[in-house]
């Protein structure tokens, strides 16, 4: 089983702080691309933003394994 990984967006425009608790329901929810999502969060390609919200993963919750 895989662990889903929970997300945080901060608008650019507002500092709006959201929490997600996947990166499925950050898709739904703001229309980026989980892609996207992702390369933000890992830092790839110098990416910052996807769809008006810097991205990071949510490392403060406890996740089983």
């Amino acid at each position: 089983m895989t662990a889903t990984k929970s997300v945080i967006g901060t608008n650019t425009n507002t500092g709006l702080v959201v929490a997600f608790d996947s990166l499925a329901h950050a898709t739904r929810l703001t229309g980026a691309d989980r892609a996207s999502i992702t390369r933000c969060c890992n830092g790839e390609y110098n990416r910052k933003t996807a769809k008006g919200f810097t991205w990071t993963w949510n490392n403060s919750t406890n996740e089983s394994t």
